[in-house]
């Protein structure tokens, strides 16, 4: 991987003047580059080592229809990268659903759902599910895309024979031919196997080359082609019944296993191929079933367990589904991305059903943790944690990880628990025991879950010794017990609630801490304002460059130049801890992140316009 300092160029003149500024492009596509993860059989090749904004990446599928091909693909990232998505073509010839014979590509995130949010991982990842899962209805080939609805079969085969002549002929200048057109020498070499299975049983009627090539076709479109190849002895002429019985045979076994492979589900054939490692099926024989009344007291039937891709039809469909709540409730990761873990081995999924009446089995998932164990270290990474948004509020968030928890404890005999959590997941994990400091070695779990820009890494212990599905009784239990112990210590206890409790009859506190108290009290008003600003500017497509203290990989003069750095994490970091006493503090900081950013930064800069972006939104905001 290049190192950023062959990208700046500086070399001090005679005058000491320093060499041109790198575009804020290459600057973000050297850190897409250190951090990209390829997948296997995947290499990338930089035609230019000098330059980090064209390169080439080759995929060769390890599983589905285009496996064991190889398909290169040309990246050319602009100078306004990431606000603007990369140039990518793809350079061998294919024929595929969403890729046309120019190279084109039709992928959701290359087009109008690119967020500078995204990386080069993130396309690459979406490429690779393309080979996984070609999709029809969005198509660039329209031919193939017909073709993938109406007949797999045929499809897949007309995809290995392309594929297969691309071996052979590799200086072709189409690697697919026209459907009525065969390659010369094939066509040749037809006639003479034909001529072969003519002499070695001296069928009649095969003399000119258009019944020869008419025979082959016959013969050769079975899904298992049997060569018969003539040898010294003396064979026996079969007899038209004999041919016809033959015939008959092979088109009910052609038939057969059209219908055998037309039976197989897609998405087991692609996300289980032959020899991969499967899940022990005891690690899924995990299920709850509640029958319980809901909020505005309705009857339901709640349903926990634990799924993994096996390939059956009512697995793959509460998985779609479950693909389907995580998207929607997390629209900045990629759908590809999310697919691709919860349909692959070894992910395991916790869901969790709903279904009106206790009479009607629960269909509709509205919740899940999709997580992955490291059986031989000895911890998880929860990968996805979400529940739909009219279902939360309602103690689903902690019925949910309560039987992860459990499930983690007595099934997997696992107890540490790693997650990357957003910012507004981090209140909502803390809950559920999360803490941000790891407690777990790093040797143990460094390099092997995938670091996630922006998020907060948090770690859980799961007790042994405790029943998670029982928790709630068990802190009702606690509550009641140490409320007993009081009354019987002070049996004239009376209880307040909240703001009911009346400060001022209680002796012993004198007038500088009630002022305390209400500086507090109005503090704590004004930190909601303040993260709610800090909050609402985060969430913008233009703070990605302030979220975080800048690098000095990215700028190595950068402190030099800027006295007083600022950035959104800081801010709200100060927030918690109580340290803007007034708003103007708390705007000064804000005010610092601008200036810093059109000091150091020229106009014409991606960051410059990023910053006054941001910046019109903060004004709308300040008060």
């Amino acid at each position: 991987m290049f190192k950023l300092f062959t990208l700046k160029n500086t070399t001090n003149t005679g005058g000491g003047q320093t060499g041109h500024r790198v575009h804020p492009g290459e600057l973000r596509v050297q850190k897409d580059l250190d951090t990209l993860e390829l997948p296997p059989s995947t290499t990338i090749e930089y035609p230019d080592k000098n330059d980090v904004l064209n390169f080439k990446i080759t995929m060769k599928p390890q599983e589905g229809i285009y496996k064991n091909g190889a398909f290169t693909f040309s990246f050319k990232i602009p100078t306004d990268y990431p606000h603007i998505a990369p140039k990518v073509l793809c350079e061998t010839k294919i024929y595929h659903p969403n890729i046309d014979t120019e190279g084109n590509i039709c992928l959701n995130i290359l087009r109008d759902e690119w967020k500078p949010i995204l990386t080069l991982n993130s396309i690459v990842y979406g490429l690779q599910f393309l080979f996984l899962e070609p999709n029809p209805d969005d198509p660039l080939n329209k031919e193939a895309a017909e073709l993938f609805r109406k007949d797999k079969y045929q499809f897949e085969q007309k995809v290995k024979r392309t594929m297969r002549g691309d071996c052979e002929n590799e200086s072709s200048d189409s690697n697919f031919l026209p459907e009525n057109q065969e390659d010369s020498t094939e066509k040749q070499a037809k006639i003479k196997r034909t001529r072969q299975r003519k002499s070695a049983f001296s069928q009649p009627n095969l003399g000119t080359e258009q019944n020869l090539l008419n025979s082959d076709e016959m013969e050769s479109d079975s899904f298992i082609e049997k060569e018969t190849t003539s040898d010294n002895s003396s064979v026996a002429s079969p007899t038209n019944k004999n041919l016809d019985k033959q015939k008959n045979k092979k088109e009910k076994e052609k038939e057969k296993e059209k219908e055998k492979y037309e039976n197989i589900d897609e998405s087991m054939k692609l996300d289980i191929p032959e020899g991969f490692p499967q899940l022990d099926p005891s690690l899924l024989n995990y299920q709850k079933v509640y029958k319980i009344k809901d909020m505005d007291n309705h009857e339901i039937t709640l349903q926990v367990k634990a799924i993994s891709n096996n390939g059956k039809s009512r697995t793959l469909k509460e998985l779609i589904d479950l693909k389907n709540v995580f998207s929607n409730q997390l629209p900045k990761m990629p759908k590809p991305y999310i697919a691709r873990v919860i349909m692959n081995y070894p992910h395991i999924s916790i869901v969790l059903l709903k279904g009106d009446g206790w009479d009607k089995p629960p269909e509709t998932v509205i919740g899940g943790i999709a997580f992955r164990p490291f059986f031989e270290r000895k911890f998880i990474e929860i990968v996805f944690c979400a529940v739909s948004s009219d279902h939360q509020v309602r103690g689903n968030g902690r019925r949910l990880m309560n039987h992860f928890q459990d499930y983690a404890q007595k099934v997997l005999g696992i107890f540490h628990v790693l997650t990357y959590a957003d910012n507004d997941a981090i209140g909502y994990f803390k809950k559920m025991g999360f803490n941000r400091k790891i407690s777990l070695d790093i040797q143990v779990w460094k390099g092997f879950i995938k670091d996630y820009e922006g998020g907060t890494l948090m770690h859980c212990m799961i007790s042994p010794k405790i029943n998670y599905l029982d928790l709630n009784k068990i802190i009702a239990a606690q509550k009641n017990h140490l409320q007993n112990i009081l009354q019987a210590r002070f049996k004239d206890l009376e209880l307040y609630q909240n703001s009911n409790f009346p400060n001022s009859d209680i002796q012993g506190i004198d007038k500088k801490e009630k002022l305390k108290l209400e500086k507090r009290k109005e503090q704590n008003e004004m930190n909601k304002k303040y993260i709610e600003i800090v909050t609402t500017l985060t969430k913008h497509k233009s703070a990605w460059p302030f979220l975080k203290p800048v690098d000095l990989n990215d700028a190595p003069d950068y402190y030099e130049v800027i006295k007083k750095p600022m950035d959104l994490d800081t801010i709200m970091k100060k927030i918690i801890r109580y340290r803007y006493i007034n708003k103007k503090m708390f705007f000064s900081d804000l005010d610092a992140i601008f200036s810093n950013c059109k000091k150091y930064n020229a106009k014409e800069t991606t960051f410059y316009k990023c910053g006054e972006e941001l910046q019109q939104l903060y004004d709308k905001l300040k008060f």
